[in-house]
């Protein structure tokens, strides 16, 4: 329950921020991560583990990066404070 509340207040702030032109990019690249994440999965087996824990570990510091750039843009509420 608790899980489906917080999917759907992301799911918001993501429609949110998709209005946005000056967040769209950012967006879409967030969009390819995950994509290319879920690619990586399918090929988990393909790979040895330590491969596969590099690769997946990359992607997700791209994904953390690029979620603290959407945090501190305006309009997000996350702007820096002077």
């Amino acid at each position: 329950e608790r899980a489906e509340g917080f999917l759907l207040a992301r799911l918001g702030a993501t429609a949110a921020m998709a209005s946005d032109p000056t967040k769209r990019p950012l967006l879409e690249r967030r969009q390819d991560l995950e994509r290319r994440i879920s690619e990586l999965t399918l090929r988990k087996d393909d790979m040895t583990t330590d491969q596969y824990l590099d690769a997946l570990q990359a992607l997700l510091l791209e994904v953390a990066e690029l979620q603290e750039e959407l945090d501190k843009a305006p309009g997000t509420g996350g702007e820096e404070q002077p």
